[in-house]
């Protein structure tokens, strides 16, 4: 079966914890946004046939003009607007979709450094098992705290931290949306929502260069990499 391979891209945070004037995701870089470097990786890569970005609703007309045509990225079929909670934006894109035949590949636009290698493997993860979300393993020792103290060390040889992209058959995705409490405080990304629906999720390899720019330290660390690899 031939499968549609759809990316939503979300460009609908605050970015609160980096104290900036201007949302995180349009803070310029070399002259460029940095979502621009998010949408261009899925853009080049020959295997996305479609993309779906979602908005903050101020932003949505700026996304349009002076980034989806500024910079003719022509697999954007659809600026859309998000929600209040990362989750809820993710759904209005995944709405947005109309092949059900397809694969979604969800991926956070504040991760500029993602790799065509990853996103294609969690397609293929997605395409042979229904789920798959890119993570690498914790290095550090995690302990659990209550007020202060350690109440628990956990084996960090089963402990992996979860990037995007995260990559389903669209019917798996489908389903557990219907099948989810919308005021669950737990929800942070869709692999919970299809863990809690009971599917299995497998990982894929991802990379320490693909991270989420959420601080000022991640910000300065991104306008390094950006230089270096021009």
């Amino acid at each position: 079966m031939k499968y549609k391979n759809i990316a939503i891209i979300t460009a609908a945070g605050s970015g609160i914890r980096l104290s900036k004037s201007i949302k995180k995701q349009y803070i310029q870089i070399e002259d460029k946004p940095l979502i621009y470097y998010t949408i261009k990786t899925f853009n080049q890569a020959n295997f996305i046939d479609e993309i779906i970005l979602v908005s903050d609703k101020d932003g949505v007309d700026y996304v349009k003009n002076d980034i989806v045509e500024k910079y003719s990225f022509n697999k954007v079929t659809k600026v859309v607007e998000g929600g209040n909670r990362r989750f809820e934006s993710v759904y209005k894109g995944f709405k947005a979709i109309e092949e059900r035949n397809s694969i979604v590949v969800i991926h956070d636009g504040v991760r500029p450094f993602v790799d065509k290698k990853t996103i294609k493997e969690s397609i293929n993860k997605a395409e042979e098992k229904g789920a798959a979300v890119a993570g690498i393993k914790a290095t550090d020792t995690i302990k659990i705290i209550e007020d202060g103290k350690v109440i628990k060390t956990l084996d960090r040889n089963k402990l992996w931290q979860i990037q995007t992209p995260q990559t389903f058959k669209y019917e798996i995705l489908k389903n557990s949306y219907l099948n989810i409490d919308w005021n669950d405080k737990k929800i942070t990304d869709e692999a919970y929502i299809v863990e809690k629906n009971n599917y299995e999720i497998y990982m894929v390899i991802g990379s320490k260069k693909n991270l989420k720019i959420t601080t000022t330290f991640d910000l300065k660390f991104a306008e390094y990499l950006i230089n270096v690899e021009k």
